[in-house]
C-alpha cells in the first residue's frame, strides 16, 4: 500500500546481503490460475538470483478444488501431480528437481512413494505434531534427518514454547505449543535467539528456517492492498544476523542432495 518492498525478492535480498542462497518451494500448480508466464517468471527470477527452486504441491489449483491436501489423492494421482510439477519446473529452470514440500505439510506415505517414482530425493514436509502432516505416523524423529522409502526427510525444525496468559498467569500451568523457526511466529527477538540456541545446543544437524512468499505482508486497507509487516521483516533480518554471528553454514536443499 505504501510502495515498500515486502514480496518474494525481498527475502532474496536479505539472503544475498549475506552471500547466501535459500530453497524456494514453488507452487507451480498456480500456473492454472495466473498463467505460464507469471509462474515461469518467478522460477527464472529466483534461479537467476542464485537461489534454489524446488517443488511445492498445492494440488487444488490444477486438479480438484475440493481436495487441497496431498493425502486426499491416491498414489497414482499423487504420482501424476508430482510428475506434472517436475515437468513444469524443469522446463522453466533447466535444472533437475531434487526436493519437495507438500502444501500445508499434507504429505503421506503415498506422497513419499510418488516422489521416489519421479526421481525426487529429498522431502521437507514433516512438521512434528502438526495434524495435517500425515508423516507423523511413520515414526520419523523430531528435528533429525531420516530416510523412509528411499527418500531423505529433512523435517521442519520445531521447538516447544509455553504460552502463558498475561493476566493471572500464575494460577494455571501454561500449555506447551510446538513452534517452527518462522519470522511470523516469533513474538520477540529474544524468543528467536533462544530457539536457534536450543537447536544448535541440541546438535540438530540441519536447522530449517521457514518463510512464505507473503511473510513480509500484513493486512492494509483491503486484502488486495497489503502493507509491509515490519515486525516479520525485522525478525528475518535478525535471524540472518544471528546465523552469521554463529558462523553456521547455510545450504540449500539442492546442495544437501549432493
Amino acid at each position: 500500500e505504501d510502495g515498500s518492498r515486502c514480496g518474494l525478492m525481498e527475502i532474496v535480498r536479505g539472503l544475498r546481503d549475506h552471500g547466501w542462497a535459500g530453497t524456494f518451494f514453488l507452487d507451480v500448480y498456480e500456473q492454472a490460475k495466473w498463467g505460464d508466464t507469471a509462474l515461469r517468471g518467478l522460477a527464472v527470477n529466483l534461479r537467476d538470483a542464485g537461489q534454489d527452486v524446488a517443488l511445492h504441491t498445492h494440488p487444488q489449483w490444477a486438479y480438484d478444488p475440493a481436495r487441497n491436501a496431498m493425502y486426499t489423492y491416491s498414489l497414482d494421482e499423487q504420482t501424476r501431480i508430482v510428475a506434472d510439477g517436475v515437468r513444469m519446473l524443469q522446463a522453466w529452470t533447466g535444472q533437475p528437481v531434487v526436493a519437495h514440500r507438500a502444501g500445508a505439510y499434507t504429505a503421506n506415505t503415498d506422497t513419499i512413494e510418488a516422489l521416489a517414482r519421479n526421481g525426487i530425493v529429498l522431502d521437507s514436509s514433516l512438521f512434528w505434531n502438526q495434524p495435517e502432516s500425515h508423516l507423523n505416523g511413520l515414526g520419523m524423529p523430531r528435528n533429525l534427518p531420516s530416510t523412509t522409502h528411499g527418500i531423505t526427510e529433512i523435517p521442519v525444525t520445531v521447538y516447544d514454547r509455553e504460552d502463558r496468559a498475561p493476566v493471572l498467569a500464575s494460577l494455571w500451568r501454561a500449555p506447551r505449543v510446538t513452534r517452527k523457526l518462522d519470522p511470523n511466529w516469533f513474538v520477540t527477538e529474544a524468543e528467536m535467539h533462544a530457539a536457534i540456541t536450543g537447536a544448535v545446543d541440541a546438535h540438530v544437524p540441519v536447522i530449517v528456517v521457514f518463510l512464505h512468499s507473503f511473510s513480509f505482508m500484513t493486512a492494509g486497507s483491503s486484502p488486495s492492498h497489503p502493507v509491509r509487516d515490519a515486525h516479520a521483516a525485522a525478525m528475518f533480518r535478525a535471524m540472518l544476523d544471528d546465523v552469521a554471528a554463529r558462523g553456521l553454514t547455510v545450504r540449500t536443499m539442492r546442495t544437501l542432495a549432493t
